[in-house]
C-alpha cells in the first residue's frame, strides 16, 4: 500500500541527498529505503524514504519521532530537546522549540494522557448511599497477638 515512488526524484526525509548511498558517495547498487508504518486500520502504508547512512542510524532510534530525521549530524535540525514526561528526544523546529533547554510534552505522551483521562479512561466510583447501618467507620486494627499471652 502507499504512494508511488519515483527512484529519479526520491530524497533522503533526514539529511536530503538526491543518492540512496548518501552524500558524496557514488554507488548504482544501492537502492532507495522505503520505510512503512501500519495506520489505524491495520494496513502497511508507506512513511518516508531514507538514504543507507541515515537508515543504518534510524534502526538504532536515533531519529526525531517527528520528521524521521537522525541524529547523527545529517539532519536539517541540530537543536534537540527532550520530552518533559518520556525524555524521549526531538528535534526542537519539529516541536516548535527554539532552544533545547525549553519544555514541552511529545505527542505521544499527551495522545496517552487523553486516552486515559479524555476518552473513558478515568473510572467513577459508584457512591454508596448513607444509611445507619453502613455509617460508622471501622477502625484497623494494628495490635499484634504472641503466644506467651
Amino acid at each position: 500500500g502507499g504512494r508511488w515512488h519515483c527512484g529519479s526524484c526520491a530524497f533522503c526525509v533526514s539529511c536530503n541527498t538526491k543518492c540512496p548511498a548518501g552524500e558524496g558517495v557514488e554507488d548504482e547498487s544501492l537502492d532507495w529505503i522505503f520505510e512503512t508504518k501500519i495506520d489505524a486500520k491495520g494496513n502497511k502504508v508507506y512513511s518516508h524514504t531514507m538514504c543507507h547512512p541515515c537508515h543504518k542510524v534510524w534502526k538504532k532510534g536515533a531519529f526525531c519521532p517527528e520528521c524521521n530525521g537522525v541524529y547523527d549530524g545529517r539532519s536539517k535540525y541540530k537543536v534537540i530537546a527532550s520530552c518533559w514526561v518520556c525524555g524521549r528526544q526531538h528535534h526542537a523546529k519539529c516541536v516548535g522549540l527554539e532552544k533545547s533547554t525549553d519544555r514541552f510534552i511529545c505527542s505521544a505522551c499527551q495522545r496517552k494522557t487523553q486516552e486515559k483521562f479524555i476518552a473513558g479512561g478515568r473510572k467513577e466510583e459508584p457512591r454508596v448511599t448513607q444509611t445507619p447501618g453502613n455509617s460508622f467507620s471501622r477502625t484497623p486494627v494494628t495490635a499484634s497477638y504472641s503466644r506467651s499471652g
